[in-house]
């Protein structure tokens, strides 16, 4: 009797521990997989996806992580995974926009992202290749990486799009889906009305012009490549966005959309620098009084003379600034008239210290993190934005095109900073009242602190690591929206759920139809072109 008490107790036990076990075995051959990576050259765009890239190595997936050659630099400054393989795919030169010579306007936004469709094929053999020799079982790409895209597509296979935009705007542009948000109602008063109509109608040219020109760019290239004819590249992947409702208000998003919260930026090593001043360690020591940041992003230029109007109000400010500012744009500032010499001042013992110190390039994350820092002076792209909030940093925000004017409004909503103008005529006192409103007023670095608690404890980099498991595995045909299997116009003739776009839609629907009217009634009355004869003789 004992015995077969036994053999049953053994059998119960069996049967208990074996699902678990089993399960956890199961779940640990899930977690092997094999991840690859591309970013462009695109600090903004480079930095969240090394954070996403160091949780999956945690997570002991093999992470192939492709680069422009000067990207490489870039992650010098971190301290990595060492499991993370980085693979050269080339040098590029990428063009900037002039914000005085160029309008920033939606026309000139996707010229310069055609440009970015066709730059971006230098990287299309080398990616190619990797795919090819690492087998991936997934493959996570800079949404705007099209050369990567379409060694994605050659290779067969899957893939997800990383963006790095609030929601707003990268519903309003990607999702294909006319009427689900909209820029006038979506963004807060402190965008002003006509950014929120410049945004809107820059969204929209995102939505129906700007697939029609790269699809056909692309086609092209699938042409040249032997890739068979794809779809939009837009409507037939899933996206994710490492965004936080901590800025954004809850809305609405298409299943291929999948919003993670904030990846958490690495914290970057502080070299030297470039300055003749010494360590850039020591000397944002040695700021006793606090010092700001600048930097108006890597794509952004402003002429000469602009820049000496700001090289000169940063060096009236009450406080050491340190000043990121590219090497062909230090040139122009030079030749502008502004020399070395003048960023020096004294101290009360007489010593010539620097108060406005310029870096060719800058460990942003770990500047911001410097006990010493009071402020960030930025154009407000989603990269610096969160960086800047996740340390609770509050900001004056210049921005310049694209997504930076929204991303200004809902940093003002949320009183972590303020938005001032570029184009303000008056810009130099604006940016003076603006640093110093913020370094008097404790409000806006609370403010700040509180945004930064909210995007700490989100832990963005786990949710879109066990999102791309979950598309690693199972694929993502259970998060495709109704507009990936309908054209552009059809999207369009759907009824808007946004009274904003249903009542801009309504007026531009009416004028078309006066317009026809017109134009009918001139071909086809007698006496409307009577009546136009006598208008002509009179």
């Amino acid at each position: 009797m004992e015995k077969i008490t036994a053999v049953c107790v053994v059998m119960l036990l069996l049967l208990l521990s074996s699902p678990t076990s089993f399960a956890l075995n199961r779940r640990e051959q899930q977690k092997q997989l094999k991840i690859a990576i591309a970013s462009d050259a695109n600090y903004g765009h480079f930095n969240p996806l090394l954070s996403l890239a160091e949780e999956l190595a945690l997570r002991g997936h093999a992470v192939v992580f492709g680069v422009p050659d000067q990207c490489l630099a870039w992650a010098d400054h971190f301290d990595v995974h060492p499991s993370i393989t980085f693979v050269k795919l080339g040098q590029v030169e990428r063009k900037t926009m002039n914000i005085r010579e160029e309008k920033a306007g939606p026309l000139l936004v996707l010229n310069h992202l055609r440009h970015f469709a066709v730059s971006s094929q230098y990287a299309y053999a080398p990616f190619l290749h990797m795919l090819e020799e690492e087998k991936p079982d997934l493959a996570v790409i800079d949404y705007m990486f099209f050369g990567a895209l379409l060694a994605c597509e050659k290779a067969n296979v899957t893939f997800v799009k990383y963006v790095p935009l609030l929601p707003t705007v990268a519903m309003a542009a990607f999702s294909g889906d006319f009427g689900v948000h909209s820029t006038i109602i979506d963004t807060p008063v402190e965008m002003g009305v006509v950014d929120k109509i410049k945004t809107e109608v820059a969204n929209r040219v995102f939505t129906f012009v700007f697939p029609l020109i790269i699809q056909s760019v692309l086609d092209g290239y699938r042409q040249e490549y032997g890739i068979e004819e794809g779809a939009d590249l837009f409507k037939t992947s899933p996206f994710i966005a490492p965004c936080s409702f901590a800025v954004e208000p809850f809305m609405a998003v298409p299943p291929n959309f999948i919003l993670t919260g904030l990846t958490h930026p690495l914290t970057a090593k502080v070299d030297k620098g470039s300055h003749s001043s010494g360590d850039l360690g020591e000397w944002m020591d040695r700021q006793e009084h606090g010092f700001i940041l600048v930097s108006l992003g890597t794509v952004l230029a402003l002429p000469g003379s602009e820049l000496k109007r700001l090289a000169e109000t940063l060096h009236a400010l009450p406080i050491s600034v340190l000043w990121s500012l590219r090497e062909k744009q230090q040139e122009s500032l030079k030749e502008a008239g502004w020399s070395i010499e003048s960023m020096q001042k004294e101290d009360a013992a007489g010593a010539s210290s620097t108060h406005l110190r310029i870096e060719k390039f800058l460990p942003q994350t770990a500047v911001l993190e410097h006990p010493n820092i009071e402020l960030f002076v930025s154009h407000c792209g989603f990269n610096s934005l969160m960086e800047s909030l996740y340390r609770g940093v509050p900001m004056v925000c210049a921005p310049g095109f694209s997504d930076q004017p929204s991303n200004a409004a809902r940093l003002a909503h949320t009183g972590a900073g303020l938005k001032i103008s570029l184009e303000d005529p008056s810009f130099a006192a604006v940016l003076t009242e603006a640093v110093q409103r913020i370094l008097t007023d404790t409000s806006f670095k609370e403010e700040a602190k509180r945004v930064s608690a909210v995007l700490e404890h989100e832990a963005g980099e786990a949710r879109a690591s066990a999102a791309i498991e979950v598309l690693a595995h199972a694929g993502w045909k259970h998060l495709q929206p109704p507009s990936s299997h309908s054209s552009m116009w059809m999207a369009l003739l759907s009824p808007p759920r946004d009274p904003a776009v249903a009542l801009s839609l309504g007026i531009a629907l009416y004028l078309l139809a006066l317009a026809i009217r017109r134009v009918l009634r001139f071909c086809f009355c007698a006496e409307c072109r009577e009546d136009q004869a006598k208008w002509k003789i009179d």
